[in-house]
């Protein structure tokens, strides 16, 4: 859409965090530089003859929300309505992103759900592409060598399961301990009590940690250390350094 700002016109709200109907619709209007009125019939015929004027002018509306599953049930009626306005066809297309939870917000409202087109998951990442998302974030931070070493990712990538939330938890708690700890680098140590602490904090669903033998271990990873890494899952070597 930024290579054709002239065909489309996307509200984007980052934290969807809404309790109400009323809460929603304050910040669709603030998305698009409205001035909510007193009452809530006025206020969504002012978000209404705004949308329109775009819509006639020829660009597609869309609007994106973030964090959706942190909304309430009730908010769930401004979508209702977004859904239920057509003027000679859809007036806004809505999508939504948001953690696994938000299945259970539009179960709890039925007439919504049915008005949902489609969902789409975000698989757990391959080893791969979970250490390249700690390289990509480490790079943008402005650290250019690696934060783990190969056996160190390889607890990381099993506890979290390559959901990318929880890689992203990891580390932090990783760098946080580092901190704590007064040291320069993460070593072992570091990187058991981060797990600890993570372990204790998060609740990984059940089945969510990476399975052996789905494991693809990165190229960058020696037989030896996949051999270390299976002795540990499998309850051998015990106690070992």
């Amino acid at each position: 859409y930024r290579m054709a700002p002239d065909e489309y016109f996307v509200l984007f709200v980052a934290n969807a965090s809404y309790e109400s109907e009323w809460a929603a619709l304050e910040d669709f209007c603030a998305a698009c530089g409205l001035t909510p009125k007193r009452g809530l019939t006025g206020t969504w015929r002012l978000l209404e003859d705004y949308l329109n004027k775009v819509k006639a002018n020829g660009r597609n509306i869309v609007m994106l929300l973030d964090d959706a599953q942190l909304m309430s049930p009730a908010a769930l009626t401004a979508l209702q309505h977004l859904y239920n306005y057509d003027v000679q066809g859809k007036i806004v297309q809505v999508i939504l992103f948001g953690q696994p939870e938000i299945r259970q917000v539009f179960n709890k409202r039925p007439e919504v759900l049915s008005r949902v087109y489609n969902w789409f998951e975000l698989n757990p990442l391959t080893s791969p592409e979970a250490y390249s998302l700690i390289q990509f974030r480490c790079n943008v931070a402005g650290r250019t060598d690696n934060l783990l070493n190969r056996k160190q990712f390889l607890e990381v990538y099993e506890v979290t399961g390559g959901v990318p939330r929880y890689l992203v938890n990891m580390c932090s708690l990783i760098v946080d301990q580092v901190m704590v700890q007064g040291k320069e680098e993460v070593d072992d140590q570091v990187v058991r009590d981060a797990i600890s602490e993570f372990e204790s904090r998060y609740q990984v669903p059940a089945g969510m940690q990476a399975p052996l033998p789905r494991l693809d271990v990165p190229a960058f990873i020696p037989e030896e250390q996949r051999q270390h890494t299976r002795m540990r899952r499998n309850g051998q070597g015990k106690g070992k350094q």
